[in-house]
């Protein structure tokens, strides 16, 4: 499995959190917690990598 580095942070605007790897080319998604904004991104990253 590859690993990729991901940066979570909270929106100021409407306090979400963002998730980013800035690897795969600035992936993001949004989640009420970190922890759902990193399982969302986990899950965009994986339909990235299936194309």
């Amino acid at each position: 499995m590859t690993h990729y580095s991901i940066t979570v942070t909270r929106s100021a605007v409407d306090g979400m959190h963002v998730a980013i790897c800035p690897t795969l080319g600035g992936l993001s998604a949004l989640g009420s917690t970190a922890r759902d904004a990193v399982a969302e991104l986990e899950e965009v990253i994986a339909l990235a990598l299936e194309t």
